[in-house]
């Protein structure tokens, strides 16, 4: 199981992107994932955003124990 947090602008194109290239959102992500694991790719840096004081999952984070 995998949670990331993104901009819904970013998302909706994504969501696009991966509709008009007939592909899964998943395979996308597991694409870019293995390429940096292989050393194929340097992995990109985000500037980092301020994370809430709360953790926003922790209602559902122990349906994964």
């Amino acid at each position: 199981m995998f949670n990331i947090r993104i901009d819904e602008h970013l998302h909706k194109k994504f969501k696009d992107y991966c509709y008009h290239n007939n592909i899964q959102m998943t395979d996308v992500v597991i694409g870019c994932i293995q390429n940096v694991v292989d050393g194929n790719e340097k992995a990109k840096l985000r500037q980092k955003e301020k994370m809430p004081d709360y953790d926003p999952l922790a209602a559902i984070r122990s349906q994964y124990d």
